[in-house]
């Protein structure tokens, strides 16, 4: 019977190694990213859901790893995981017109699969508490509302959201975008 020290040392050298894996990822989920900010920059989602399908794709990733290094899996699991965040967030959500507005070409039935694929490495855990509660939480407490005030907070905080989450050096220049 091995001892509880050796077991703990088995888990951690299991997460060490899956944390050093997870830099053989960094490619697909800049890629996957970088589409996934793309739907927020057209208008298509919140960064709300974009928050939480980033969530939702790091830890597929952990799980699963990057599904395929074809030059099309990126889109296919940014559509993916944005139409399950969209879905978690706005119950009247129409995956159609995520499609067209994202110009994917991927069959409705196909994204389903790829969803149920993603669920499952989740545990269909999709619930996840992300920093925008708290945004509203602290904006609503403030003691003198200014609309001015909140949109400015609302940026900054959203741009160093996006930074922490995002956690690769050119993140800066997208956050800079976003706040321009």
């Amino acid at each position: 019977m091995p001892s509880s020290s050796s077991s703990s040392n088995n888990n951690n050298n299991n997460s060490s190694s899956r944390i050093g894996n997870l830099h053989h990822h960094l490619p697909f989920r800049r890629s996957t990213i970088d589409l996934i900010l793309q739907a927020v920059s057209l208008g298509t989602v919140d960064h709300t859901v974009a928050y939480l399908a980033i969530n939702y794709l790091d830890r597929y990733i952990a799980r699963r790893g990057s599904p395929s290094d074809k030059e099309w899996v990126p889109g296919f699991v940014a559509v993916s995981c944005l139409s399950i965040a969209s879905k978690m967030m706005h119950p009247k959500f129409s995956l159609l017109r995520l499609l067209r507005d994202t110009n994917s070409w991927f069959a409705a039935e196909t994204v389903g699969r790829m969803e149920k694929l993603i669920l499952c490495a989740l545990e269909w855990r999709t619930r996840s508490i992300t920093p925008f509660a708290f945004l509203r939480y602290f904006l609503a407490s403030n003691s003198a509302p200014s609309s001015h005030f909140h949109s400015v907070v609302r940026k900054r905080a959203i741009a160093i959201f996006a930074r922490a989450q995002r956690g690769i050096p050119h993140a800066r220049t997208h956050a800079r975008q976003q706040t321009n």
